[in-house]
């Protein structure tokens, strides 16, 4: 991923958090383990994306299925592993 495409990642999450969501210091300070998995048929498209935020969250994410990839209902697609108020 290019150096601008990962500045422009930052500043959407800057603009779209902002200083941060409240409800997250609710959450204890311990490390959880998150699947995103498919609802119905689809083909996988911006996990590179995906991916590069969550490191960009200090996570650890796998692409389980890549892009234009299919996929069908209760697939797994990544896994995410980090802090539990990032997600």
């Amino acid at each position: 991923m290019s150096f601008n495409s990962k500045k422009q990642l930052q500043d959407f999450l800057s603009e779209d958090i902002g200083k941060g969501d409240i409800t997250s210091t609710l959450l204890p300070k311990r490390n959880i383990t998150a699947k995103i998995i498919s609802r119905e048929k689809a083909i996988v498209a911006g996990t590179k994306y995906a991916k590069e935020i969550f490191k960009l969250k200090g996570c650890n994410a796998i692409i389980v299925k890549k892009d234009g990839s299919k996929v069908k209902p209760n697939d797994t697609i990544m896994t995410i592993s980090g802090n539990a108020g990032i997600f």
